[in-house]
């Protein structure tokens, strides 16, 4: 094995090693920088995929076979190739899902009869678009206040009546904001939707801040204060778009707390955005994301929304 073929069949990693650093020297106060961290931290995902078609490639080509098989095997795991193994699917069924609120409203119904058939005792939608869903109560939004941009607006629907949530004023900056949808699933655990305020095209301003609040509310994946009908002591589930991608400011803030990423390990199946509603079919980026603390989330998968951009978070979650 020699080391020229030893390089040449770590370039996939190399390269990732690469773009992670790169994206930490972006300057994230800024639409640009931003952009650009994202592209970065997402590069090593799909570079991680290919790996073992790569060193695959380099062993036929230099003839070569320890480092290639060795390097592919590797890249096979690092790449998300594997199913990742699942947790049960047990306790509360939750759905969370960023609905497009811009989506063509001909879609509205199919996207409400899509969501109702998740069957999820709880659905958290991001942005506003269908105002009820079929067999659900709507029991707490932010629909009464003012807003920007219809995109401003979360909403949770409950099949009990007396399910205990709330939705947040928005927060963030002063130019940029969004809300958080809190719910009590049951006694000691506590779901967080989320909505990251975006960063780009237009104002990078809102999401640290937005991120700093909710993340100062926890410690050690538990709440460490009343919010909402979130008690201090409950175990945290995060759920929803981020605005932001794994390794990412903003999920390296809420991970710092003692959360951790079931879709790690998903590799490009994680992928959740673009996916249509006006944008092309092209995932691309991991937005919307599982952060668990002290709390168990299984069965978690993706599944389209009619006319939304973004894929949709179906989990189950457990104390």
């Amino acid at each position: 094995m020699t080391a020229q073929t030893l390089l040449w069949s770590l370039g996939p990693a190399l390269l990732s090693a690469l773009c992670l650093v790169l994206s930490l020297l972006c300057p994230t106060q800024h639409v640009t920088g931003q952009a650009a961290a994202a592209l970065l931290a997402m590069a090593p995902r799909w570079l991680l995929a290919v790996w073992p078609l790569w060193a695959l490639a380099v062993g036929l080509r230099r003839r070569a076979v320890v480092a290639p098989l060795l390097c592919g095997v590797v890249g096979v795991v690092a790449g998300g190739w594997l199913p990742p193994p699942e947790g049960p699917a047990v306790g509360t069924h939750v759905v969370v899902a960023n609905v497009n609120s811009f989506a063509d409203a001909a879609t509205t119904p199919a996207m409400a009869a899509a969501l109702a058939a998740t069957g999820a005792a709880v659905v958290v939608t991001i942005e506003r678009r269908a105002e009820s869903l079929p067999g659900y109560h709507r029991v707490a939004d932010n629909y009464d206040e003012e807003m920007p941009r219809v995109s401003h607006g979360t909403a949770v629907f409950c099949r009990d009546p007396g399910c205990a949530a709330a939705v947040t004023p928005t927060f963030g900056s002063q130019t940029m904001a969004m809300p958080l949808a809190l719910v009590r699933l049951s006694s000691g655990l506590c779901l967080l939707g989320i909505h990251g305020p975006p960063p780009a095209p237009y104002d990078p301003t809102g999401l640290g801040p937005y991120v700093a609040r909710i993340a100062d509310a926890i410690a050690g994946g538990r709440m460490v204060r009343d919010w909402g009908p979130c008690r201090a002591g409950d175990g945290v589930v995060v759920a929803g778009d981020l605005n932001g991608v794994p390794l990412g400011a903003a999920w390296r803030r809420l991970v710092t707390q003692g959360l951790s990423d079931p879709l790690l390990r998903w590799g490009l199946r994680a992928v959740s955005w673009p996916v249509g509603g006006g944008w092309p079919k092209a995932p691309f980026f991991v937005l919307d994301h599982v952060l668990v603390g002290a709390a168990s989330a299984g069965g978690v998968a993706h599944f389209a929304i009619p006319g939304s951009d973004h894929r949709g978070l179906s989990l189950w979650v457990s104390s």
